[in-house]
Parts: structure tokens; sequence; C-alpha cells
């Protein structure tokens, strides 16, 4: 029974923390075309292993509300950077082609977040791990799980969201990452 409910536990933080990556992943694809996106949560998914193997032996220096903060406060800013942004094309009002749009800084910065939000993940699957008595593969498991599922359901929803116009993506999306790290930064502190 009790490895059901560490699985649950590690789908639970990964949904979570997928469903922030996905937020990135849309403001990416908004700002700078869906390939880039995609290929910067390819890198952001082959990091993962090395950042959890990473926090597995380095678990007991690196503590988690370190992590929390760091976080919440990048998830702040590149949520108001996305707002601002979206605001900024809305009164632009003009059309530009997304391929020839200098993107490297942006798209490290959504690499970037990717990364802390996995460190995030790992250091809550982590300190799961090391509650339930050392469970270390299906907290893992469960975070796999909970991870993917809104990654799928962007692609699902591909066709649909590009029909929506760039700047109230990027508006959404800085609004919902705001108010996220918000959240997180209020309930952990």
């Amino acid at each position: 029974m009790l490895v059901y409910q560490v699985i649950a536990a590690g789908a639970g933080i990964g949904l979570l923390e997928g469903s922030e990556i996905a937020m990135f992943i849309l403001a990416g694809a908004a700002a700078y075309g869906w390939r880039r996106a995609w290929l910067v949560l390819l890198a952001g998914l082959l990091s993962l292993l090395p950042i959890l193997a990473g926090l597995y032996f380095f678990f007991t220096i690196i503590p988690v509300n370190t992590a929390v903060l760091l976080a919440g406060i990048v998830i702040f800013a590149l949520g108001a950077h996305f707002f601002y942004e979206g605001f900024t094309e809305r009164n632009a009002d003009k059309e530009h082609d997304k391929e020839d749009k200098k993107a490297g800084a942006g798209l490290l910065g959504i690499y970037g977040a990717v990364i802390l939000e996995e460190i995030e993940a790992g250091a809550i699957v982590m300190s799961i791990a090391v509650a339930s008595g050392g469970a270390y593969g299906s907290v893992i498991l469960g975070m796999f799980i909970g991870l993917f599922v809104p990654l799928i359901a962007i692609k699902g929803l591909k066709s649909f969201i590009e029909k929506i116009p760039e700047w109230i993506i990027l508006v959404l999306v800085g609004l919902i990452m705001m108010g996220v790290s918000s959240l997180i930064l209020v309930y952990h502190f």
C-alpha cells in the first residue's frame, strides 16, 4: 500500500512541476516558434537524469527551501517578463517572423527555468523518498508519470493553441506564472 502512496505523491509533484514547465514551453512557442520550444524542452528533459543523480548523492547538502525560493523568484521574474512582452507585442501591432527573431537569450532563460523546476521537483521527490524509507524508484516513477501528462496535453492541443494570438498567450502565461510563484513563495515561507 505504501508503494502506491509514494507513486501518487511523486505523480502529484510531477504534475505540478510539469504544468509549470508546460507554461514555459507555451510562452517559448508563442515567442520563438514550436520547433525551438520543443528543442528547449528536450534539452531540459535530457538534463533531468543528471539532476536527479546529483540530488540523490547530495540531498543532505541542498536544502529544499533554497530550491523552492530560487524557483519561485525565477518563475515570478519570467512570468513578469512574458506578461510585459505580451503587452508590448499587442501594442506594437506588427507581424514578425518567429524564425528570424533573435531568440538565444530568451530560449536560454526558458531552459534555465525548466532546469530550476526540475531541481525543485527533484528536491521534493527526494525528500519524499527519504521520508518513505528509501523508496526512490517508486517516487521517481510517479514523478515521471505526472511530469509527462501536461506535456502530452500541450502536444495534443498544439493546433488549437496556434490559433490564439501570441500576445494573448504571453499575457496569460505571465499572469499564471506570477500567480503560481506567489502561491509557492507564500506557502513555503
